[in-house]
């Protein structure tokens, strides 16, 4: 081999490298929007179990899994702290990858919810914490290729994510309460993301931008928001982050993702799919 694909080697590794101690970096500070996958997910996979790697249209199916650490909402009504929200989300996926340059997807699965947050009652500052039974889950949305230059994809996605889910538990200020069948979670979020992919070998690294819209309400059968509503309204608050993650895949058969996202939300997914 010579010098000129030594250099080119070193320089592959290299980056591999920088690109593992950044995902360890960020995954260290917020082990925790929606996910956005990869850019080169409509291209990731040529030949899957059955279909000719020159057929238009590819279908898949595989697993996401998604977890909040801090979905960083706030009260929609009041200054009042939300605390902290958490989710956790287990989907199957559906998905339908076109020319190698368009993806379009379903999934359908179970989300969970955990909440702090504070409330101002006559009597003065109230504490409560809520957590949710599994509740059903239904997420749609594409992505499309829209520039490749040699290894590098840019592409432009979006989604949208409802789900509904029965409260399991409910303190006030530190006392459990009784949780009756009217008190309900539900959650609309849609998303749109900016993104770009790097192909190294195996290895496709990739970062972008996001524009996320949250809105959550929490009903309830007592008073739980301000001056004794029972209805608690919350909303994103921060619209814009970051996304940063990296695929693995040969190009035959399936491909496995990690993502991590900051700053409008806190959180980490792990998701793969298996070509038809």
């Amino acid at each position: 081999m010579g010098l000129y694909g030594i250099s080119w080697m070193y320089k592959d590794r290299c980056m591999i490298k920088k690109f593992s101690f950044l995902i360890s970096l960020v995954v260290s500070f917020c082990i925790e929007a929606l996910p956005v996958g990869n850019p080169a997910t409509p291209k990731l996979v040529d030949k899957g179990f059955f279909m000719s790697p020159g057929c238009w249209i590819q279908g898949r199916v595989g697993y996401e899994g998604n977890y909040l650490s801090d979905a960083r909402l706030e009260n929609k009504t009041t200054s009042h702290k939300i605390y902290n929200v958490e989710r956790f989300d287990n989907t199957a996926l559906l998905s339908l990858s076109i020319e190698r340059r368009f993806d379009l997807f379903a999934l359908l699965g179970a989300s969970r919810f955990n909440a702090k947050w504070q409330a101002q009652f006559p009597e003065g500052l109230t504490y409560f914490e809520t957590g949710t039974q599994q509740g059903f889950l239904w997420e749609a949305g594409g992505k499309g290729i829209f520039y490749e230059w040699g290894n590098l994809s840019l592409s432009l996605g979006g989604r949208y994510a409802a789900t509904i889910a029965d409260c399991d538990w409910l303190t006030q200020n530190g006392q459990p309460q009784e949780v009756s069948p009217k008190e309900k979670w539900r959650d609309r979020t849609w998303q749109v993301d900016l993104a770009f992919s790097y192909k190294v070998d195996l290895f496709i690294p990739y970062l972008g931008m996001t524009y996320l819209s949250s809105q959550s309400r929490l009903k309830g059968d007592m008073p739980i928001a301000d001056e004794g509503d029972v209805v608690l309204h919350m909303k994103t608050k921060n619209r814009y982050g970051m996304v940063v993650g990296c695929a693995l895949s040969t190009g035959k058969i399936c491909s496995i993702n990690l993502e991590a996202r900051l700053f409008n939300e806190e959180g980490v997914s792990v998701s793969g799919f298996i070509q038809f």
